[in-house]
């Protein structure tokens, strides 16, 4: 019970790309609220701010992409790549 804030959403974030561009999944583990947009590389750093994750979810391809990695620079701390 007290790993989880009480009063902010606790978003668990995935994100994928394809040769069209990016997708964000999130799901606030504390409430179940879930929703996936489009984005691109260029808008991924903002949106992620908007969403403010708890942990972020990706493969190991962009965890070794310099381009990818600088954007998720501020969320170093969260990430688990797979």
């Amino acid at each position: 019970e007290n790993l989880l804030e009480d009063f902010s959403a606790n978003y668990l974030v995935a994100i994928a790309c394809d040769k069209k561009g990016f997708a964000i999944a999130w799901a606030d583990v504390s409430t179940g609220e879930f929703n996936v947009i489009k984005t691109s590389l260029d808008s991924l750093r903002n949106d992620l701010a908007i969403i403010n994750p708890k942990e972020i979810l990706i493969s190991d391809k962009f965890f070794e992409d310099p381009e990818i990695s600088s954007v998720l620079e501020p969320w170093k701390s969260c990430i688990t790549n797979h």
